[in-house]
């Protein structure tokens, strides 16, 4: 079973799906965004998350946008994550959604461990 701790609307859901997919990727597809929702699975049946829709979306948003060379693609991500329905509309703000570059940028685009007795 898939980490999701949102229920993003069809078209978003598609959206995010196509943009995996432009252009072709060897890795950052959205195969690799799956293969990390199950690893957040994992903590969530262990530890869990403190903040897992944050979790959710920096994984599923932390490669959306992806040109080769650019230095500033989790950056952009981050700013499409922004835009995101669910996140406009997010019945109560989070910190991390007015900072959401510190879950996409150094030391990579990877969802944070989590520290003894969850997040």
């Amino acid at each position: 079973m898939d980490f999701s701790p949102l229920t993003l609307a069809p078209a978003q859901w598609q959206a995010l799906q196509d943009s995996y997919a432009t252009p072709p990727r060897a890795y950052h597809h959205f195969g690799h965004v799956r293969a990390v929702l199950q690893h957040c699975q994992e903590v969530a049946d262990g530890p869990g998350w403190k903040q897992p829709a944050e979790i959710y979306l920096a994984v599923l948003y932390h490669d959306a946008i992806y040109q080769a060379g650019r230095k500033d693609n989790e950056a952009r991500s981050a700013q499409l994550a922004l835009q995101a329905p669910v996140i406009l509309h997010h019945q109560q703000p989070s910190p991390l959604f007015a900072h959401p570059t510190s879950l996409f940028l150094s030391p990579g685009p990877r969802p944070p461990r989590p520290a003894a007795g969850g997040w």
